[in-house]
């Protein structure tokens, strides 16, 4: 009986990886091993890039619009969204997470990179920013963005 369930499992077909071709994301990727969405890579106006999904979003529908405004004024004012989530962090780090040790805003900018969007279907979404140095240990910062670019405030996750 036992080996019957573990024959069935190899048995089963592989999980399909779908991919489509946008023209303002470029190639994006459905992992239904992964089903929060389309997957894609996000290149910001200082060259660097983003991993990002877009949940809520279905294999045979196109990219929503509201996605894509979302993506263009991330991609326009990712430094300024950057520079707000540093000085409010900034606060936080030199409370009780820098043990003395202190950053100010810009250090901290320096130090802080977008590494993950996730954009929802009907607008908005969560920013997932990583810190050099471990300086927030193994914790991501996340921000949600509202669908009019309005910036909540930051926390630690992780």
């Amino acid at each position: 009986m036992v080996m019957s369930k573990i024959l069935d499992l190899f048995r089963r077909p592989p999980k399909v990886k779908h991919t489509m071709e946008d023209e303002f994301f470029g190639t994006l990727t459905w992992d239904e091993d992964y089903p929060l969405g389309w997957c894609g890579i996000l290149t910001l106006a200082n060259g660097k890039t983003s991993s990002f999904t877009i949940e809520g979003a279905k294999t045979d529908e196109s990219i929503p619009e509201k996605v894509r405004e979302m993506a263009k004024f991330l991609i326009a004012n990712e430094r300024l969204i950057h520079d707000k989530i540093a000085a409010s962090m900034s606060e936080i780090y030199n409370g009780p997470w820098g043990g003395g040790d202190t950053l100010t805003p810009e250090e901290l900018a320096q130090k802080i990179n977008l590494k993950d969007v996730s954009f929802y279907e009907e607008g908005g979404g969560e920013l997932y920013y990583e810190a050099d140095d471990e300086i927030f240990t193994d914790h991501m910062i996340c921000a949600s963005i509202d669908e009019n670019g309005e910036i909540g405030e930051p926390e630690l996750e992780g």
